[in-house]
């Protein structure tokens, strides 16, 4: 079973990522890895939620954080003390829904975009010219960048915001990406609590 992240603020704001078409470096059962010819990634430069599979007995919520935290290199639990959280499975997946307030979403949210992605992009740059030829040397050179480097870059959408839905929509014509349309339906509607006309 799969598990993605989603965090997001009472405006119904969150946040969501394009994937890299290759991934250089990976934390995965706790061993770090590189692939120095890159590997391809599923939904490759598609949007994309953080998430992964579920490891043993992992709730849904706890994969959600740790998947967040590996694709990201931000602890929500860590980094957003007010945090509040609920789960939903959607049978052969599901969602952990991380409640954070407006200020805290906007630190998390710049931190993600402007420090850990870019570490991650800097770091796989250097596996690729060779200057880094082990996992330990990701973090020892670029301290921010996330555990796995799967997403190239962050931003927000709205579920309330007439144009950002439209893309959300357009999310569910496409074989991978349809479930995050609902697990983001789930979250306007039952979370946020805005009806779909």
């Amino acid at each position: 079973m799969q598990s993605y992240a989603v965090l997001y603020e009472p405006s119904g704001r969150f946040l969501i990522a394009t994937k890299f078409d290759l991934g250089y470096f990976f934390f995965e059962h706790g061993v770090g890895q590189i692939k120095t010819a890159g590997q391809v990634l599923n939904g490759a430069g598609k949007a994309a939620l953080p998430g992964g599979r579920i490891d043993g007995n992992e709730s849904i919520a706890a994969a959600a954080r740790r998947e967040f935290r590996e694709e990201t290199g931000v602890d929500i639990a860590t980094a957003a003390p007010t945090v509040q959280v609920a789960q939903h499975s959607f049978g052969a997946y599901g969602a952990g829904y991380f409640r954070v307030s407006a200020a805290e979403f906007n630190t998390l949210a710049m931190r993600i975009a402007t420090v850990t992605l870019p570490a991650g992009e800097q770091a796989a740059a250097a596996i690729r010219n060779g200057t880094i030829n082990n996992y330990a040397g990701v973090h020892a050179r670029f301290p921010a960048a996330p555990p796995s480097n799967e997403l190239r870059y962050s931003y927000t959408w709205n579920v309330t915001d007439p144009m950002d839905w439209q893309q959300i929509q357009q999310l569910q014509h496409d074989r991978d990406t349809n479930w995050y349309y609902t697990v983001l339906l789930h979250l306007r509607v039952n979370l946020i609590g805005v009806a779909v006309s």
